[in-house]
């Protein structure tokens, strides 16, 4: 288990309402070991060329899954950094002017 105790999940809106957690993320995200963690196992996760050649279609495509899992989790992990813009409601200059008689 990666943790001793489970964190509980939090939804999206509730985790960028914490400016201290995303900054404190993109901290983490930044640090050169989890970088190095991050690239060591995409690395592994790679199938190698004489093992596609072997494998199954189905066991090839299954590799090819589990490294696209890698890769969306760090995308995501990322995503997680930057709070979305909260929707500004932009003014309609011409809203005012009515084009009925």
């Amino acid at each position: 288990m990666l943790f001793g105790k489970p964190a509980l999940p939090k939804t999206l809106a509730h985790w960028f309402q914490d400016p201290v957690a995303v900054i404190r993320l993109r901290e983490l995200l930044a640090d050169p070991v989890f970088l190095t963690a991050c690239a060591t196992l995409s690395a592994v996760a790679q199938p190698a060329h004489a093992a596609t050649r072997t494998l199954s279609p189905e066991s090839r495509a299954a590799s090819f899954d589990w490294l696209a899992g890698y890769h969306d989790f760090l995308r995501d992990l990322e995503k997680l950094t930057r709070i979305p813009d909260s929707g500004r409601q932009f003014v309609e200059e011409w809203n005012h002017i009515s084009t009925k008689p």
